[in-house]
């Protein structure tokens, strides 16, 4: 029987994974207080958490040495990526006003069942894992294909948001719409960029974190800049 030590060989990125963990529930907490009867402040508290969590989740994909145990921590942290999604999505529909969605118009209530589901699907993607130096990658197609056709989905439902935004905001509206869209779309290009260099072979330490922190950090930013709360 492997013992705990056996079990995780913490990777040298791991100080690198605590500082940015640290970092994002920082954030998140303070917005929060803040104003915790705001929409936008729960809902950046919400995205902030899921985005430490991941990160952490990160961590022991790259320090598990144990593919069963690996395994169910990527079906956990693909679960939380796409609820992060449906959470970021939600946020970009509130600033600077409440657009609402652009699916599920006439349901809304219907929105977080459904993103959920899709979450729980997509784990069902998860089988066999390779292992490089930088910790365990998926060895089936069909969950890259999923996520990136979900992060697809999420960046045109942002765009869709945007663009149904602009014709009523004046300036400084239309900057705030456009920060929180960048913001919201930047950690889906370097998971990306990470994911297709894996897959065409190049190592690379599998940080997607350092997107999600860029993003915490401009939202904060963004929120108490313009007075979102």
């Amino acid at each position: 029987m492997l013992s705990q030590a056996d079990m995780i060989e913490l990777s040298s990125l791991a100080p690198v994974f605590l500082t940015i963990t640290v970092i994002e529930l920082a954030l998140g907490v303070y917005i929060l207080r803040k104003g915790f009867g705001s929409p936008v402040n729960r809902l950046f508290f919400w995205f902030s958490l899921l985005a430490a969590v991941g990160n952490m989740l990160d961590l022991l994909m790259a320090s598990l040495t144990v593919e069963s145990l690996a395994a169910w921590t990527y079906r956990v942290l693909i679960f939380l990526l796409i609820i992060e999604l449906g959470v970021a999505y939600r946020l970009s529909a509130l600033v600077p006003y409440d657009s609402g969605l652009v699916v599920l118009r006439k349901n809304s209530k219907a929105f977080a069942p459904l993103v959920t589901i899709a979450a729980f699907l997509m784990t069902l993607t998860v089988w066999d894992l390779n292992r490089d130096s930088y910790g365990w990658t998926s060895d089936v197609p069909l969950t890259s294909v999923g996520l990136i056709f979900c992060m697809i989905v999420y960046m045109v439902l942002l765009t869709i948001t945007l663009r149904r935004k602009m014709a009523r905001l004046d300036k400084k509206g239309l900057r705030q719409a456009e920060l929180l869209t960048f913001a919201l779309a930047f950690p889906i290009s370097v998971m990306v960029i990470i994911m297709a260099m894996t897959e065409v072979g190049v190592v690379i330490p599998r940080m997607f974190g350092l997107g999600e922190v860029v993003s915490v950090i401009v939202l904060s930013y963004g929120i108490m800049r313009y007075d979102l709360m």
